[in-house]
């Protein structure tokens, strides 16, 4: 059934095949001789046949006797609602004895139905057409005028759309014209109206113009052949191209260049070398370290089939070998070499985090050279941090000193003058002392308490070093820049200039005067 479908949808397409009678006789013959049932199978199968037909066999080419007509009933044998009825050829017509040809037709019930075929008007001849349109009640006089053989198609066509089962009707048993699927039946059991059943003989064939046969498996079949096909010749083109497109004298180059930073001699050599790395110098078989000295990352996934990312490397070296030595950091997303950010490549993304943390840790094991670069690395980033952050403090207390005491005129007629906000922000940055055993029976000169264990404590850069509670001696650094104790001073604040400093007292007295 398989091999037949292209041969339905060869005829759904092309048919129906017109022929006249002596064409027909030429095609049973052939039929016979070579597509009966002792031909070879494969032959027939895949060949491409007529089975969807138009003959015109002119008139009286039914045989007209009742034993040579039989019904197919719904239900039982006299008492079922007919289905079919198949009508016997003339033997004169096809020209034999030993052939046999029926037409199965639709009873009345099955015709209103409508069955549309595909007539070929156009290859009937002239006495044939004025048949046809005397039949559906045209008068002889009206069709005599119509000298072209358009005319009566174009009239025949619309007379067909309005009533098919009446129009085939009449072609079949008054003009001779028959359309349907010819084939030959597989030992089916057909019954007469009354009587016997009947079995049709391996000589029988039989034109169903009943129904159409719309072939909706075949086409199914031929489109999923067709796309096997399309995707076959696509892969053998693929295949081709990547065989003309083999590596280049110039990714050779690149390719030898790459190994020699490796000390590795060939391709060949450093293949061995992949698969002889331990589980542990390498990851999801992409990134791998070579003698616990160099780093290899393949830009490409080997399981790769698209066309267009393959073409990126008939000219491109598809891997990267990189001294671990040479490289100072590694990120999420790339490893930099040199100042040079080489990143990881796309197919890993979802790989990136584990693929750094697994690059990271090996380093970090088997390189020197990039242990000392993290330690500098995180020296420096821990210093940056420091002093973005000590910029912060003294931006804090420039801003507290100037909305406490920059309108305070007695403070400046006094020479009263804060600590620096520079020496206040590193004060308050710097590592605090923590109040051990040895601290406890001390106690703090500004607020007159004990020291407390675990608490804070700040000295006083003076001569007896002379410990305050570590906020009591930042209100005091904030307030003034000398020792409670010992009135050891540290770097005075800036005082506001004369200018500002005039300013001031104009506005207090004026503000005396007015009160």
């Amino acid at each position: 059934m398989l091999f037949q479908c292209p041969n339905r949808v060869y005829n759904a397409w092309k048919g129906p095949f017109p022929m006249n009678v002596e064409q027909f006789r030429n095609y049973l013959d052939i039929n016979y001789n070579l597509f009966g049932h002792k031909s070879n199978f494969s032959f027939q199968w895949l060949s491409f046949q007529p089975e969807y037909i138009q003959i015109e066999f002119g008139d009286n080419f039914i045989d007209s006797h009742s034993d040579n007509s039989f019904q197919v009933t719904y239900y039982q044998i006299g008492y079922g609602r007919v289905t079919y009825t198949y009508r016997r050829v003339i033997e004169s017509t096809i020209f034999t004895q030993y052939r046999s040809l029926y037409l199965k037709v639709g009873s009345y019930e099955r015709s209103k139905y409508d069955v549309y075929h595909s007539y070929q008007f156009q290859s009937l001849n002239t006495n044939t057409l004025q048949c046809i349109v005397k039949q559906l009640g045209i008068l002889p006089e009206e069709f005599s005028t119509w000298y072209e053989k358009s005319i009566f198609i174009i009239k025949i066509e619309d007379l067909y759309h309005q009533n098919p089962p009446k129009f085939t009707s009449i072609l079949m048993l008054k003009c001779g014209v028959i359309v349907g699927y010819f084939y030959k039946p597989r030992n089916m059991d057909y019954f007469p109206s009354y009587g016997t059943g009947h079995i049709f003989t391996d000589i029988v064939r039989l034109f169903d113009s009943s129904y159409l046969h719309p072939p909706y498996f075949s086409y199914l079949f031929v489109g999923f052949f067709i796309c096997f096909l399309l995707g076959s010749l696509f892969h053998v083109i693929h295949f081709f191209v990547i065989i003309r497109n083999r590596s280049s004298p110039e990714q050779n180059l690149l390719v030898m260049e790459q190994l020699r930073k490796s000390d590795i001699i060939s391709v060949e050599d450093l293949d061995n070398l992949l698969m002889n790395t331990s589980y542990l110098n390498q990851h999801h078989d992409c990134l791998f370290i070579l003698r616990d000295k160099y780093f290899v990352m393949f830009l490409i996934d080997f399981n790769e089939n698209s066309p267009k990312i393959l073409k990126q490397f008939y000219e491109d070296v598809p891997f990267l070998i990189i001294p671990l030595a040479t490289i100072t950091k590694v990120k999420l997303d790339c490893i930099v070499v040199d100042s040079k950010y080489i990143y990881f490549p796309s197919f890993i993304d979802k790989y990136y985090s584990t693929a750094a943390d697994w690059l990271h840790k090996r380093s970090i094991l088997l390189s020197d050279e990039y242990r000392f670069s993290c330690e500098w690395n995180q020296v420096s980033e821990q210093e940056h941090e420091r002093q973005h952050h000590l910029r912060f403090l003294i931006n804090e207390e420039i801003q507290y000193q100037q909305h406490t005491y920059r309108h305070d005129i007695n403070r400046i007629l006094e020479r009263i003058t804060s600590a620096p906000p520079e020496f206040i922000a590193k004060f308050r940055l710097m590592d605090p002392h923590i109040a051990r055993n040895d601290t406890l029976l001390n106690t703090c000169s500004i607020c007159l308490e004990n020291f407390q264990s675990n608490r804070r404590f700040g000295i006083w850069p003076c001569p007896g070093r002379h410990k305050f509670h570590f906020d009591c001696m930042l209100s005091v650094l904030r307030a003034g820049n000398k020792c409670p104790l010992c009135r050891h001073p540290v770097e005075p604040a800036n005082l506001p200039g004369i200018q500002t400093t005039f300013s001031l007292l104009a506005q207090r007295t004026i503000t005396t005067m007015f009160t």
